[in-house]
């Protein structure tokens, strides 16, 4: 290859990495911060992306994940029904790290891409996000609908939610009437009965109604002690961390 080929080689490579360059972004989504505040939050919640762009998923403490789910199954993996859609995995971090991690994935269609933090009831607490949104399937109309969501679930995990099952029936369809009381039998109950069997009602309301005070009480106090820690989480701010490059990207397929 002649000293001119050369030249003529290098040049078309860099015209192309250029124009290729151009063309394409690299948007951050931070996860877990709002401005300089640990919130559950994406930021921004609403991206707006061409076709070759990249989002990248910035993660903040303490642990969090980002799942792709169906607009119409909020707080599902869109993987669990279609066997598509990205997942970060879980990325825990101390409340005083100096370095975040990421995980970038490829915008491959114009369509909506929605998204949720699959951590505890996270995706209920309205930790959501939307590439792409539409007046259709919009941001507001997910949010809502995960905030009724039964439960959250990462890639791989069953519901839990139990099913309804249909009464008995009988061969004409209808259930059986209930038996006509045995009047015998109540001619026969005594008054030493009744007495016993309402002193052992009671007993049993009495039992009922303070094991349900202990753990109303067990509850706030748990209540208590997760809001403090909560709030002691949203009270911390990042400088300017680090950011890390994951070596493989997520894909939206």
């Amino acid at each position: 290859m002649s000293v001119h080929q050369l030249i003529r080689t290098v040049a078309l490579v860099v015209i192309y990495l250029v124009v290729y360059c151009h063309g394409q972004k690299i948007i951050p989504v931070a996860v877990g911060r709002e401005g300089d505040e640990l919130k559950l939050r994406f930021s921004p919640e609403e991206v707006f992306a061409e076709v070759g762009d990249m989002i990248q998923f910035q993660f903040y403490p303490v642990n969090h994940s980002a799942v792709q789910a169906d607009f119409g199954a909020p707080c599902v993996p869109m993987a669990n029904n279609r066997g598509l859609g990205f997942f970060s995995g879980f990325r825990p971090l101390p409340l005083n790290t100096e370095t975040i991690i990421t995980f970038t994935i490829n915008v491959t269609r114009p369509d909506p891409i929605f998204f949720y933090c699959s951590q505890g009831r996270h995706c209920q607490q309205g930790f959501v996000g939307v590439i792409n949104p539409t007046v259709e399937q919009s941001l507001v109309a997910f949010k809502q609908a995960a905030s009724a969501a039964p439960e959250t679930l990462s890639p791989g995990e069953s519901s839990t939610t139990p099913s309804i099952e249909p009464a008995p029936q009988t061969e004409a369809g209808l259930d059986k009437p209930p038996s006509p009381p045995d009047a015998d039998n109540d001619r026969t109950t005594t008054n030493i009965g009744a007495i016993v069997g309402g002193a052992l009602g009671g007993a049993a309301v009495l039992v009922v109604l303070v094991v349900f005070l202990v753990l109303l009480i067990m509850r706030r106090r748990r209540k208590a002690v997760t809001d403090d820690d909560a709030k002691t989480q949203l009270k911390y701010t990042i400088g300017k961390p680090e950011l890390q490059q994951n070596s493989a990207y997520g894909s939206y397929l």
